[in-house]
């Protein structure tokens, strides 16, 4: 919980928990995911790493977006705006109300362009 602004994979979570000394395997690390995703607590995103990440879902007004660099890999977070539009222009010209979006956007960040 400390950790719930980042986007944390299988495996730093699982390096989070044993340095914290408790005694608990992979395999569990991944099943508890998997039962928090199937709860909407846990979203999993593939964020352009090795393996994909976990985020917290928030309520709709905390939705963001990511800005993921194809170089050094850094994400960043942008807010719910860069959305808002399409997804007004879904419910009046289609009549789709989306419930739920994760916008990706890979890029070049400030320090490798």
């Amino acid at each position: 919980m400390d950790n719930q602004e980042q986007h944390l994979s299988a495996d730093d979570i699982y390096a989070l928990v044993k340095a914290e000394g408790a005694s608990v395997g992979l395999a569990t690390i991944y099943r508890t995911l998997n039962l928090l995703e199937s709860a909407e607590v846990v979203a999993k995103r593939d964020l352009g790493a090795d393996s994909a990440c976990y985020e917290f879902v928030f309520a709709e007004s905390n939705q963001h977006h990511h800005l993921v660099c194809k170089k050094c890999g850094k994400v960043i977070e942008t807010e719910k705006l860069l959305v808002a539009d399409l997804k007004q222009r879904l419910l009046v010209q289609i009549g789709f109300q989306v419930v739920d979006c994760c916008v990706q956007i890979e890029g070049y960040c400030q320090n490798c362009r």
